[in-house]
């Protein structure tokens, strides 16, 4: 018996020693070059079979820095999409595995209400800004700029016309999918003015429609149609929105909230699925005036993918809707902000002073971003705002050394927007100047949103993220008097808690993007960013710098080398696997 106990005793022992060695031959590490990167605090989790493979989203690139001296303006779109925040929270209370396309640090940012100054005079726009030191690294400043939009009314003498457009396919039969959409229609239900027209749209393999502009003081009616819905069938989704859009032209109001609401898990699987087909049949219907909103529910087939394409081009907002407190958040509490849309097409190019700003990194954004031309193209298409919403971008940044006077001026926001209803293009100026980034007590609100970029960067295991770590957020957070007086707020902060006791780090098959490529991961003296190349290609000097500035500069010259010591320059070679370089100027 004693021999049988000590042979057990014994495989145990050898088990045990076999993981550490495997767990630590799998460890990696960080060369720690630049100060930006730092070794990984946070094990990595396996992502066990609660993974939510059938998921798919788009790939998110965090934007790298930008040097002042190559590239002074930065251009991204803007617009009323909070998803992310609540998908976010469905994968940290149900435990699972993350995938780090779900964090899209903007849209957390913006999924909180903030104490902003709001428009006056009958402006559209009201903007502030802030500075401070960024916690994660000493040596760079973060700054916030605030863009509040003006307040408009639902108004009821005009009517208007809604369509509520349901996905009731088979896939849409669990329980936080078509169940819990029923509960959300029923609390709109309840917001809407009896002059209202509102159509109800199903689809699964086909699309029926169960309301035909009914007006919204009949609610008995449609709360009966709403709550007859079940799931089955196939998913046609191309087919309900065409029904949908028919529908909203047929009792279209001029002057009046003309838009449908699509709830789906977004899984098209009949008719038109593809990304660029989608875009080109909903972008056609949103010039003629009719939106497109777009709720998002459930899991493990979630394609977030087709639900941000559709969102993006339809000019409308895109939400995830988890639980039914999200529900009411979204279509009552927010109300005019998700049906009331007070500037379209809005595209932002915030200009930074090369004198007083060495280089600047835009902290999310990274699916939003957009090009020169497109900024000055009227025609071209962004994001959409909605009444009272409210916008925090953020900007880590690298300040010169020796500041010279310079007339005060740190950065200046351009914002190019339509009028909504009369398409009008307008402009709007802010100028964020030193003495009022320098000169004043940061708010709750900018550190509030320090804390939220933090956690990105934590979650990611940012190759920006520098000292970061859970313990400082969390003691930040606590201090923070916002947090208990917000219930949104104080919720964030039992996700961090959540997040802290799992060591909760994004999956590493999603650290890149999936598709085959190799990965190399340039380091500067003003941030690091992670480029792709096919195998087999060649990298040099000039592909270096194409990488970093979009051209081979003239005026500068780099030293590129392999390793952080400096002491193997670049030469021309073929990429074989994942590699690390290093970039510093020498004139």
């Amino acid at each position: 018996m004693k021999q049988r106990i000590f042979s057990y005793l014994s495989m145990i022992f050898i088990l045990t020693i076999t993981c550490l060695v495997l767990t630590s031959c799998g460890a990696s590490s960080d060369k720690g070059w630049y100060p930006n990167v730092s070794s990984p605090s946070i094990k990595e989790e396996a992502a066990g079979d609660e993974f939510m493979f059938g998921e798919s989203y788009n790939q998110i690139n965090e934007n790298p820095f930008y040097n002042t001296s190559y590239e002074q303006n930065s251009y991204f779109s803007m617009d009323s999409f909070t998803a992310s925040y609540a998908n976010l929270r469905r994968y940290i209370e149900n435990y699972q595995a993350l995938n780090g396309n779900v964090i899209k640090t903007d849209e957390l940012i913006n999924y909180f209400n903030y104490d902003l100054e709001t428009p006056v005079d009958g402006e559209t726009f009201k903007v502030t800004s802030e500075m401070s030191v960024a916690p994660w690294n000493e040596k760079h400043h973060v700054i916030t700029i605030g863009v509040a939009t003006e307040e408009a009314e639902y108004i009821e003498s005009e009517g208007n016309n809604i369509v509520f457009l349901i996905d009731t396919s088979g896939s849409m039969s669990s329980q936080n999918k078509l169940p819990l959409l029923k509960q959300a229609f029923m609390l709109l239900l309840e917001k809407l003015n009896p002059t209202d027209r509102i159509s109800i749209v199903t689809y699964a393999g086909s699309s029926q429609v169960k309301a035909d502009g009914v007006f919204a003081d009949n609610k008995l009616k449609l709360s009966r149609i709403i709550d007859s819905l079940n799931a089955s069938g196939g998913t046609n989704g191309a087919d309900g929105i065409q029904t949908a859009y028919k529908l909203a032209e047929e009792y279209f109001v001029p002057g009046g909230i003309n838009r449908v609401i699509l709830a789906t898990d977004g899984d098209f699987n009949i008719g038109v699925s593809s990304q660029s087909d989608l875009k080109e049949l909903i972008q056609a219907k949103a010039e003629n005036g009719v939106y497109l909103s777009v709720l998002g529910f459930g899991m493990s087939n979630y394609k977030d993918t087709t639900v941000e394409t559709l969102a993006k081009y339809g000019n409308g907002l895109y939400a995830y809707v988890d639980n039914i407190n999200e529900a009411k958040k979204v279509l009552v509490d927010d109300f005019n902000k998700t049906m009331i849309t007070v500037a379209k097409d809005v595209k932002n190019k915030i200009t930074f002073n090369p004198e007083f700003v060495e280089s600047y990194r835009l902290i999310g954004y990274e699916n939003k971003l957009i090009s020169a031309e497109d900024f000055e193209n009227e025609e071209a298409d962004a994001g959409e705002l909605g009444s009272g919403h409210q916008t925090l971008v953020t900007y880590e940044v690298v300040l010169k050394d020796n500041i010279q006077d310079f007339n005060n001026e740190v950065f200046s926001l351009q914002i190019n927007y339509k009028d909504p209803k009369s398409n009008e293009s307008k402009t709007f100026v802010y100028k964020g100047l030193e003495d009022e980034l320098f000169n004043k007590e940061n708010s709750l609100d900018h550190k509030f949103v320090l804390c939220l970029v933090e956690f990105s960067l934590i979650l990611r295991n940012s190759p920006y993220r520098g000292t970061a770590n859970y313990e400082s957020l969390l003691n930040r957070l606590q201090s923070l008097d916002s947090i208990y007086t917000d219930e949104v707020k104080y919720e964030f902060k039992t996700l961090v808690d959540l997040a802290f006791e799992r060591k909760l780090v994004a999956h590493p098959a999603y650290n890149q993007n999936p598709e085959k490529g190799v990965i190399v991961t340039i380091y500067t003296t003003f941030g690091c960013l992670k480029a792709r190349y096919d195998y087999g290609t060649e990298i040099n000097y000039s592909t270096v710098m194409l990488n970093l500035f979009g051209k081979v500069p003239q005026t500068k010259q780099f030293k590129v080398c392999l390793d952080s010591g400096m002491t193997s320059p670049l030469q021309p070679m073929t990429i074989r696997n994942n590699m690390d370089i290093y970039v510093v100027e020498i004139n």
